[in-house]
């Protein structure tokens, strides 16, 4: 018994010893003395960072800017956040959305993120400036299938632009069949990518006055597909006068071959009997795809991988039918 003490006792040493580490591994600025601010929706908290050049920013990541888009709400535009009562902390970047990368040899890793991914993230450089900064927005790029951070890395890590007075506001949006699966019709009007992006700049819009950022000095920018989708913001109804003040688009707009999908009913068509849903019936396709577990419905993107379609963007921007909330429409000139 005595022996068996002794090494009760020594473990004991052990784990005591190990917390004081432990504690020292913990990112001292992730604690509640984080920065604290408050919007029309409710108390945000974040956290501190460190820039490249060592200059203190404040962090705020997996900041929800719509419902989830699960269930009845998959394949239909964004719905508003619903306020919240209390604070949201936010120390973590939310989930990339559903996606199949196909750069991973294991197919098991092939299929990444969640279906519920509406989040956005917003870093402020701390400033002695009274006057609100301006605002720079980032979608980011892959072919309207993936998200290309979460394939290549950090790609927006805010380390480097935080050394400049502006807020960066990055987030996720919808890609690949469950981001811009259409039938043609009011059904699955289609692009809920671009939607989502939308909602973005109004969630901006009405609460980057919160985190100190002019709401009126608010800069679209984006890489690829994130190029296209800058360009289709001007492009829309959906985007009322002064909702942003500028665009930049990099390495891709909306006269590019490959920012428009053709056929969409026929692939949404192909998807479902790839699933095993009716096809006959559209409505009946329809309700049958929103019960499809969503890691399935993204899995089918590597069928549509054929020449027969474009091989990289088989699922992208339609053109909808015109009405208010449609996007894109060809009858639109740019927002002032």
């Amino acid at each position: 018994m005595e022996g068996m003490s002794r090494i009760v006792t020594m473990k004991l040493l052990v784990l005591l010893c190990l917390v004081p580490l432990a504690l020292a591994t913990l990112d001292k600025d992730k604690t509640p003395d984080g920065p604290r601010v408050i919007t029309p929706l409710g108390g945000v908290r974040g956290f501190y960072k460190y820039s490249q050049n060592g200059r203190k920013f404040m962090a705020f990541e997996g900041i929800p800017y719509a419902q989830p888009p699960v269930g009845e709400l998959r394949f239909r535009p964004p719905q508003k956040v619903i306020p919240w009562i209390g604070d949201i902390v936010a120390l973590k970047t939310g989930s990339p959305c559903l996606q199949y990368q196909h750069t991973p040899l294991n197919q098991k890793e092939r299929i990444v993120g969640s279906e519920d991914c509406l989040y956005l993230n917003i870093y402020k450089p701390l400033t002695e400036k009274s006057k609100p900064l301006p605002v720079i927005i980032w979608i980011h790029g892959g072919a309207f299938q993936w998200h290309m951070e979460a394939r290549d890395g950090e790609f927006t890590k805010p380390d480097y632009i935080m050394d400049r007075d502006v807020i960066l506001v990055t987030f996720s949006y919808r890609v690949g069949p469950l981001g811009f699966l259409s039938t043609g019709d009011d059904l699955i009007s289609g692009n809920m990518g671009l939607k989502d992006q939308n909602m973005v700049l109004h969630w901006v819009k009405d609460n980057i006055k919160g985190f100190g950022g002019d709401p009126d000095e608010i800069t679209l920018f984006g890489l690829s597909a994130g190029g296209v989708s800058v360009h289709y913001q001007y492009l829309t109804p959906l985007t009322k006068p002064g909702l942003f003040k500028r665009g930049l688009s990099f390495s891709g707009n909306a006269l590019n071959p490959w920012a428009i999908t053709e056929n969409a009913p026929e692939k949404a068509k192909k998807l479902a009997s790839i699933v095993g849903c009716p096809t006959g019936d559209t409505t009946e396709m329809v309700k049958c795809l929103k019960t499809r577990p969503a890691r399935q419905i993204a899995r089918t993107d590597m069928d549509f991988m054929v020449l027969e379609f474009n091989p990289m963007t088989p699922f992208g921007p339609v053109v909808e039918k015109k009405k208010p909330q449609s996007l894109p429409s060809s009858r639109r000139s740019p927002t002032r």
